[in-house]
């Protein structure tokens, strides 16, 4: 299982959609002010307009980071953690919660009717709740969106001890014994990592 700081991270990566979502609305309203020309005359002028540019889009940078990060995260969990045995009573599909996730992550396109300067107070307010609820999910399961579009389905699994986990799994799982091994990504959350 991961540290806790890892499983802080790994409840952050749920929210990367949210940037990409930002940066389409911010894009959206500053569209007639955009520029992609770069002053090439001067090194100094070529540095501050690349800075402009990037702080421009910094929602859409920050967003392709975590996408790699979250990757990379994957991979070496399943390379690093260990492969546990588990005993499965029951097992059904986690996925039907994606809609009201979906929903959730658009809330940034309602922010096109008021762009004034409380957009920055919005943006930081946010941000820290963001932080504040992944610093208080980690030990718990979440749905994680940049997950899922790496291929992986969500299913609640109850294991023979009664216990309740999330599990990530590539293969569609249709009955309990389907799956025999796992790797632990945090208190609450496995990957299915069993052979067909």
């Amino acid at each position: 299982m991961y540290s806790n700081f890892i499983q802080f991270i790994l409840t952050l990566f749920g929210f990367a959609p949210m940037l990409l979502t930002y940066w389409v609305v911010s894009t959206i309203q500053k569209f007639g002010k955009l520029s992609f020309y770069f002053e090439v005359s001067s090194l100094k002028g070529f540095f501050e307009e690349t800075a402009k540019f990037l702080w421009i889009h910094i929602p859409i940078v920050i967003f392709l980071v975590l996408v790699v990060l979250c990757r990379l995260l994957l991979k070496a969990a399943m390379k690093n953690l260990t492969i546990n045995e588990i005993l499965i009573k029951s097992v059904k599909p986690a996925d039907h919660n994606y809609s009201a996730i979906l929903i959730s992550y658009s809330l940034p396109l309602f922010k096109l009717c008021f762009s004034d300067s409380k957009d920055q107070l919005f943006t930081i307010g946010l941000i820290l709740v963001i932080l504040v609820y992944s610093s208080i999910a980690k030990s718990s399961y979440h749905f994680n969106l940049l997950i899922r579009l790496f291929g992986y389905r969500n299913y609640e699994i109850q294991t023979k001890a009664e216990i309740t986990y999330l599990m990530l799994s590539k293969a569609k799982i249709i009955n309990a014994n389907h799956v025999s091994e796992c790797i632990t990504l945090t208190d609450h959350m496995l990957i299915n990592v069993s052979k067909p």
